[in-house]
């Protein structure tokens, strides 16, 4: 039984012993952004951050950076506050020590740095135990004790990393997802919903407790559903969040933060989609739409509680938008390297470093990652040069010039339609089975000898990079009567860390290793270039739905619900192979093609076990396996 019991709630109400929260409906009036607001701080954030030892130890140069602050960062473990049990304060000893011959020093630019906490959950842990609460803010406030000393804020990044099996053991999970906890199928939605947000009333009293002084940088926060803020009504809103999986548990702990924060205290969201702007629209958009409604997340009691103490950040994909590699071949958006000269890019870097502060409330934080060290000096040539640029303009009151959006336009444009070019599309013929297979999983069917298989391709951004899938699968397509037959056989070198996720039909079991099959209408009658979507993960749970795409590039519309196709599949797992037999009736994908018609389809299978690989298809993608555009083409015999 939780014994952390509601004490202040102007917020929620109790019927038959059950809190119940009341969230806010009604959009309010947009309110501009001041152009009088003090120049954020640009915070230095990425896989380079240390202890304070390494600030100590790089202190000379760090003193100059154009960085206002830094995170601190103490090792996944220290810095991971969600294990079961709590970390023994003696481990911690050596960050106090660093951290206070830090404070004597003089820290030139870096006034204004910050402690990180992590959010990963170790296997088993629970929000409704009250050990488990007891522990992780018994490792949160050591940290916050640290911070404390070191005259730093905190960043809290909310986001979970289950791949570091090395650091957190098999079966971690994220935190603030609802269908990731252990306890799903005991607790609702809504009831993990309560409990967090006392939780977060406690973890607000802690901080009070600790230092009132102290205030939060998120990682996330409401930014991340910017787009569904001005949803009708508050249930619809709330249903949405909960189908959008990641961090759908996260306004609650704000929420219980809130409801009991002190005079003076702000947390600022960081907006980690702002990775991906490339225009100042973006960032005044967004940060118009989230200050105006972000409100609606809370409860209804607590709206003078986010204008009080709700911020806005922005995040700066540094290493994303400026390579340490010029030549590099493996960016999450490779149109910058490949298409934009080096001016260029710093450029661009500079634009986002200059919006990004000049639409942020008191930080904006500059993420890197790979080789990039700026503590021990290694920084591609050119990024501290963009930095100042943009801090320039800001001091002297100038505008930035937006002229290189278009230059970002058109590059994006020219790599797309390279790599169109480049791509391995898929193509196959389908021969007639006669008998159809049967749907066992076995390779004893005739149809198959028959069937050529296809290799299934990763990404172009990976194979020009030089990655090399380690478990090569194929796909073979055969068809007879009133269905279409698959067989996707793999290798499969370690069973035993195959992930099945997904709480039922329709589950995520996308976030886990499966297979999945989109397939366009084959009938084109729909004029709407609807397309069906099939998944199945190695537990045998499935997922489908009817796709349509959202207009002008828009986000697609999944209809899970009204779409329940009767669809067969088998699976067997002979040694050191992962064997998928499927059939599907061709009146559950609108109809069989004519016979001067194609089937228009892309086959994956996902991997969670091999770094820098996420998936390989049956026709090789560049920016997504739901771009029908990059669907690959069987002939029907």
């Amino acid at each position: 039984m939780l014994k952390y019991l509601i004490r202040r709630r102007s917020a929620a109400f109790t019927v038959a012993g059950l809190v119940l929260l009341v969230f806010a409906d009604a959009p309010a009036l947009a309110e501009p952004i001041p152009d009088d607001r003090p120049t954020p701080r640009l915070i230095k954030v990425g896989w380079d951050g240390g202890g304070p030892q390494k600030m100590l130890d790089n202190l000379e140069r760090v003193r100059e950076l154009p960085f206002d602050g830094h995170t601190f960062k103490l090792g996944m473990r220290l810095q991971n506050a969600f294990w079961k049990e709590p970390i023994p304060r003696a481990g911690f000893q050596v960050h106090f020590d660093a951290m206070e011959e830090l404070m004597r020093q003089d820290l030139g630019n870096a006034q204004h740095n910050l402690v990180m906490i992590w959010c990963t959950g170790e296997a088993g842990w629970d929000w409704f135990n009250d050990d488990h609460w007891d522990a992780a803010l018994h490792n949160m406030r050591i940290l916050t004790e640290l911070a404390s000393l070191g005259k730093s804020d905190i960043f809290f990044d909310p986001e979970s990393y289950p791949k570091l099996t090395h650091v957190f053991g098999e079966n971690a999970f994220w935190v603030f997802n609802y269908q990731d906890q252990p306890n799903k199928d005991q607790y609702s939605y809504d009831d993990y919903r309560k409990v967090i947000f006392e939780r977060g009333v406690s973890y607000m009293e802690m901080l009070q407790e600790v230092d009132p002084d102290l205030d939060i940088l998120s990682m996330y926060g409401f930014g991340k559903f910017v787009d569904l803020l001005d949803t009708p009504g508050t249930a619809n809103l709330f249903q949405k969040i909960k189908d959008s999986t990641y961090y759908n548990l996260l306004p609650a702990f704000y929420a219980g933060m809130l409801s009991v924060a002190h005079e003076g205290f702000e947390i600022f969201d960081g907006n980690e989609p702002a990775y991906y702007y490339t225009t100042a629209e973006e960032f005044y958009r967004d940060t118009h739409q989230l200050m105006s409604l972000g409100y609606r997340l809370l409860p209804e009691g607590l709206k003078h509680e986010f204008r009080e103490h709700y911020r806005m950040s922005h995040a700066i994909y540094a290493s994303d938008l400026y390579a340490m590699n010029p030549n590099a071949t493996d960016q999450y958006r490779s149109f910058f390297v490949q298409e934009m000269t080096r001016d260029q890019q710093a450029e661009i870097l500079a634009h986002n470093v200059y919006y990004s502060l000049k639409t942020s409330d008191r930080y904006a934080w500059f993420y890197t990652e790979n080789d990039i060290d700026v503590m021990t000096g290694e920084i591609p040539q050119g990024m501290l040069g963009a930095i100042n640029k943009a801090k320039q303009y800001l001091k002297e009151g100038r505008v930035f010039p937006n002229a290189i959006e278009e230059v970002v336009s058109d590059a994006r444009l020219a790599y797309e339609r390279k790599a169109a070019g480049m791509l391995k599309r898929g193509k196959a013929t389908s021969t007639i089975a006669v008998p159809p297979p049967t749907i066992d999983g076995l390779l004893n069917d005739t149809a198959w000898e028959e069937a050529a298989p296809h290799s299934l391709q990763i990404t172009l951004q990976r194979d020009e990079a030089g990655y090399v899938l380690q478990e090569p699968t194929t796909v073979s397509f055969t068809h007879g009567g009133d269905a279409i037959y698959l067989l996707i056989d793999g290798e499969l070198k370690q069973p035993g860390k195959l992930k099945s996720e997904g709480d039922g039909r329709d589950g995520d079991v996308w976030r886990g290793d499966d297979i999945e099959i989109a397939i366009s209408d084959p009938t084109g009658v729909s004029g709407s270039k609807q397309f069906y979507l099939l998944m199945v993960n190695p537990a045998g749970t499935r997922y489908d739905a009817m796709v349509t795409p959202g207009a002008d590039g828009g986000a697609h519309v999944f209809d899970t619900t009204g779409y329940n196709p009767a669809w067969d599949v088998a699976m067997t797992f002979p040694d050191g192979r992962w064997v998928t037999e499927v059939a599907i009736p061709w009146s559950e994908i609108g109809g069989k093609p004519r016979s001067d018609q194609d089937l228009r389809i892309n086959v994956l299978r996902s991997y969670t076990n091999q770094p820098g690989i996420n998936y390989a298809s049956f026709s090789q993608t560049n920016d997504g396996f739901l771009n029908q555009d990059e669907f690959g083409t069987v002939v029907l015999e």
